[in-house]
């Protein structure tokens, strides 16, 4: 029969490595991000807190900076033609009838 105080210490021994197993499950899994598909993404950058850039495609990087020029080149036509009444003076406002 065991006694109490190895009951104990098997016990307290038990639930030190449960865990110590646990916690290195959780580092192994922060340490290997994955994607959807379960395909892990390399470690993390420390010097980000972990963050990683996603890989984005080509034709994303094209059609932001094409939405982005016209987007700017519509706000400068808007200013250049209609300055005041983007900035917020309507002439209309102004007439009663």
């Amino acid at each position: 029969a065991m006694s109490i105080t190895e009951y104990i210490e098997n016990s307290v021994m038990n639930k030190f490595a449960l865990a110590s197993t646990l916690v290195k499950r959780q580092l192994r899994k922060a340490a290997l991000p994955t994607r959807s598909g379960g395909h892990p993404t390399g470690t993390p950058d420390p010097k980000y807190g972990g963050f990683r850039m996603p890989v984005v495609n080509q034709w994303h990087k094209i059609g932001s900076e094409v939405m982005g020029t016209t987007m700017w080149f519509w706000m400068f036509y808007r200013a250049y033609h209609d300055l005041p009444s983007l900035l917020g003076a309507h002439p209309f406002l102004d007439e009663h009838h």
